[in-house]
């Protein structure tokens, strides 16, 4: 059962789900994490042409970025509880 959503999802909601949806089936998840968050972040800005304002935290780049208490690298559920999102530089949680 699919549930009808009345607004398109974030642009965290959208990296959280690409990143969990693009490991192998029947694999050891957390041996994959590192490369499937890089797909979500500097994968994602590079197909979006946007590879010079966001996805890597560099000087000149968007700061858009969240903070999350687990590590993402040994479980990328760590992502569906974000303590601090940055957009464009500015705290707006």
């Amino acid at each position: 059962v699919r549930r009808h959503r009345s607004r398109p999802p974030t642009r965290s909601e959208a990296s959280r789900r690409a990143a969990s949806s693009s490991l192998p089936p029947g694999r050891r998840p957390s041996r994959y994490w590192p490369s499937a968050i890089a797909s979500a972040t500097t994968g994602a800005a590079r197909l979006l042409g946007l590879e010079n304002e966001v996805g890597r935290i560099a000087p000149g780049y968007s700061a858009d970025l969240i903070a999350v208490s687990g590590d993402p690298l040994r479980d990328v559920r760590a992502l569906e509880h974000v303590d601090f999102v940055m957009v464009r530089g500015k705290a707006v949680q």
